[in-house]
């Protein structure tokens, strides 16, 4: 069901008695266009029945900066994780081997099509590659293997992973945890840290050279953007980065290659059982996995922003307007010579809106009766006499004292400036510049392995995840202390 027809939707019974859980907030919405992917992916289960992993999930939506399922869904979900691993203990492994080949079938596509000649395709070709980029980013983000890795690996089975591993090898506890909380293999965004550091030695000695400079745009553009939104890692970016490393000395740079080593063990000094190898390598696995998820679809997007610009300007649409319309939508505008809804409407998703699977059928909301939603699901909560929060040291660091930043959108993220504080409901490759600048990392959400976790390790950034109400406690400018030893949080002043 396509926009235009909402209007004469009764929100109230588009999911009538339905309790939903928020699974993951990552500020701005999604694009139309993408989350059309991802909700049909999550909500019809031929869609990923080649990959032979299926669970029922018949609600899912995108509201208020996040993404939703049903009360009913997550438990399944809960269910059949648990099961599965009791049943297989590498089957987080076979998860993750999943989503690497997903990602493998993305990057052909880039390949096959990041120096095409959009402008003499005909209209139906482009409507072939624009449905294989769909199916394939649909299966790369929705389903049961991407809410299982949030919901249950990464915030149940996880915790009672390091709770069975500290009774049983105590002495060890620490050098197995450490390997398990590092990836399998470096993301895109460590990799363009390495270079940069790199490039920071050579300074040292010679002067960066511009064409050196654009070989590192080049090969990093994508890693500063989340999938259609936000801006290309630029050349200035680059030499920002440069100085800011280079200024620091050979000593500081060499230690932040030390800091970027994957540690090496070997699993079987330490009396663990096969199962015990099998999960630790799964965990690994499924670590790197989701990081070259964001990698691998910001990539893809970028090379084929002609592709998207060709669509738009065939449309007489802006880049933005075209990536608000649904799959459906463009289809029949370019088989029809016209657009299949009002520009109005296109405006109005661009400033917020709902987008809700609900078993067969999808809504998009907008304008009075996206407000009239926001006002039967949002419930504000309030805080006052909270002092002092708790999450979880994603990446230790000691005490640190600065001044919060809310950054709720990557909108707002180039207003973030150094050594401030970054609280957010949780990251994603938007933020990275930001996390780049932070002296310390808080989130409302998110376990050890979340992107947050991820790259505040690779960047040697202090960070708290997990703590539930930052965003609702703090405010901007206001002076806290920072234990990312112990996951402590301090408001020593308010604002």
């Amino acid at each position: 069901m396509v926009a235009k027809d909402l209007k004469k939707i009764n929100i109230k019974k588009i999911h009538p008695g339905i309790s939903w859980v928020r699974v993951t907030s990552r500020g701005r919405l999604h694009a139309i266009l993408y989350l059309e992917n991802v909700g049909l992916a999550t909500t019809n289960r031929s869609d990923l029945s080649e990959y032979k992993i299926n669970c029922p999930a018949d609600y899912y939506r995108q509201f208020d900066g996040s993404r939703w399922i049903s009360e009913k869904d997550y438990k399944n979900i809960m269910a059949f994780y648990e099961k599965a691993i009791v049943n297989n203990a590498g089957f987080i492994g076979q998860i993750a081997d999943a989503r690497i080949k997903i990602n493998q079938r993305l990057m052909k596509l880039a390949a096959r099509y990041k120096h095409q000649g959009w402008k003499i395709m005909s209209n139906e070709k482009l409507i072939d590659i624009l449905g294989r980029w769909q199916y394939l980013e649909g299966a790369h983000w929705g389903g049961v293997w991407v809410y299982g890795y949030y919901i249950y690996i990464n915030e149940v089975f996880l915790e009672k992973f390091k709770n069975y591993l500290e009774k049983k090898f105590p002495k060890n506890f620490a050098d197995i945890w450490n390997y398990i909380l590092s990836p399998s293999r470096i993301s895109e965004i460590g990799r363009e840290k390495i270079d940069l550091l790199k490039l920071a030695l050579v300074s040292l000695q010679r002067p960066v050279t511009e064409v050196m400079v654009v070989r590192h745009v080049k090969k990093y553009d994508f890693t500063n953007k989340y999938y259609f939104w936000g801006d290309k890692l630029d050349a200035q970016k680059v030499k920002n980065n440069l100085h800011k490393y280079a200024s620091k000395g050979k000593k500081f740079i060499e230690a932040e290659f030390e800091k970027m080593k994957p540690p090496k063990i070997n699993l079987n000094k330490y009396g663990l059982s096969k199962k015990d190898k099998v999960i630790i390598e799964g965990l690994r696995k499924i670590s790197f996995s989701s990081s070259q998820n964001d990698d691998t679809s910001n990539y893809l997007i970028c090379r084929l922003e002609p592709f998207f610009n060709e669509l738009a300007t065939r449309l007489g649409l802006t880049y933005d307007e075209v990536v608000s319309l649904r799959g459906a939508e463009i289809r029949e505008s370019l088989r029809n010579g016209r657009l299949a809804i009002a520009r109005r409407e296109l405006k109005l998703r661009l400033k917020d809106h709902a987008f809700i699977f609900s078993k067969s059928k999808a809504y998009i909301l907008v304008g009075k009766e996206l407000a009239e939603y926001q006002k039967q699901e949002l419930k504000k909560q309030i805080f006052k006499s909270v002092k002092e929060l708790k999450g979880v040291v994603a990446s230790p660091g000691g005490v640190i004292t600065g001044r919060v930043k809310i950054i709720d959108s990557d909108k707002k993220v180039s207003s973030f400036k150094n050594n401030e504080i970054l609280v957010t409901q949780m990251t994603n490759p938007a933020f990275v510049p930001a996390m780049k600048k932070a002296a310390a990392i808080i989130t409302d959400e998110g376990g050890l392995l979340s992107h947050a976790a991820i790259v505040s390790r690779e960047l040697g950034a202090p960070c708290i995840v997990g703590t539930k109400i930052a965003t609702k406690v703090l405010k901007d400018g206001q002076l806290v202390e920072v234990d990312a030893n112990k996951g402590v949080v301090r408001i020593l002043k308010r604002k």
